[in-house]
């Protein structure tokens, strides 16, 4: 599948993958058009949560549009594949500048008061690349959103290729 860099844009683009037939609607950017954030210090909390200092304070921040398998928390037992997906994240964001970007329509903080924020590093979506890889499953709360057609279908291409969490794990 083609990688499709639309955060340093705001301007219209058509996603087009190999796997799925035609093309999908053009989608705009979803950042808000606010200067992006730059995360230094990051640590993988897990498959979808960094720890990162923003502006000289400590933040976690929550992936906007993935949703990663669940490690261990008393006393549920960790989720298939929730190891591999935290390990698949540190490894994109080892000694990179990872930015962090407002996302239109969606909520500055979540309930757990983590900030919402679509990252990229060097150029990367780190959704859109922790769901080509299979290391995630598209965010089902988004469902209205203009990204979670995109999402989902990039999900729907790892399923059927197997990759990640969809060759490994059991799903009902």
């Amino acid at each position: 599948m083609t990688r499709h860099h639309f955060l340093e844009n705001v301007t219209p683009l058509v996603v087009c993958t190999t796997l799925l037939t035609g093309c999908a609607a053009p989608l705009t950017s979803a950042t808000s058009g606010k200067a992006p954030l730059t995360l230094t210090n990051v640590a993988v909390v897990d498959g979808d949560t960094l720890r990162a200092t923003v502006g000289g304070a400590r933040e976690r921040v929550r992936i906007v549009g993935v949703d990663a398998p669940e490690l261990a928390h008393d006393p549920r037992p960790a989720e298939c594949w929730s190891a591999e997906a935290g390990v698949a994240l540190g490894e994109l964001l080892e000694g990179q500048s990872v930015l962090a970007f407002s996302v239109d329509d969606v909520d500055d903080r979540d309930r757990y008061d983590r900030l919402l924020r679509q990252v990229n590093v060097a150029g990367q979506d780190v959704a859109e690349y922790l769901l080509e890889q299979g290391h995630a499953t598209s965010f089902r709360a988004l469902e209205n959103h203009q990204l979670s057609r995109y999402y989902l279908d990039i999900e729907r291409a790892a399923e059927q290729r197997q990759r990640g969490l969809w060759g490994a794990c059991h799903h009902p």
